[in-house]
């Protein structure tokens, strides 16, 4: 009855009628999910193990570190001082202006993992064939 009522004074008005719902399109990017909280533990857990392994392999005195940035035996101070000079800048732009995301985090993470594993190796054949020499 309602909808009688409706049309019949939308017909003595000469109001046209539609028949198919109204369509918007806000041409809205899509929305990326922000990086998980695991995620980003991960991603600074794998910054301190580097710096770790890093630090601990270079108290061998057959151990060099190959980023030449930092020299053949960079202190801790170095090592996180370069972290903080690449990575905040790099964090902070890319919170600002995109969103961050795990498959964004994967890459390095893997990477860092690689690293890490490597550090690890090297740290380990030091101990059995060279002296500690601090």
């Amino acid at each position: 009855m309602c909808q009688e009522t409706i049309d019949s004074v939308l017909e003595e008005h000469h109001v046209p009628k539609y028949n198919y719902p109204p369509q918007f399109d806000l041409n809205l990017p899509l929305l990326k999910e922000p990086a998980s909280k695991f995620t980003w533990s991960v991603f600074y857990a794998l910054q301190v193990l580097d710096v770790y392994t890093t630090d601990t392999a270079l108290q061998y005195n057959c151990v060099e570190e190959l980023n030449p940035i930092l020299g053949k035996s960079p202190t801790v101070k170095d090592v996180i001082g370069l972290k903080v000079v690449l990575l905040a800048p790099t964090i902070y732009y890319a919170d600002k202006y995109a969103t961050i995301t795990d498959d964004d985090l994967a890459g390095f993470n893997f990477l860092m993992s690689s690293v890490v594993a490597n550090n690890f190796d090297v740290w380990s054949e030091a101990k059995d064939t060279c002296s500690k020499i601090r």
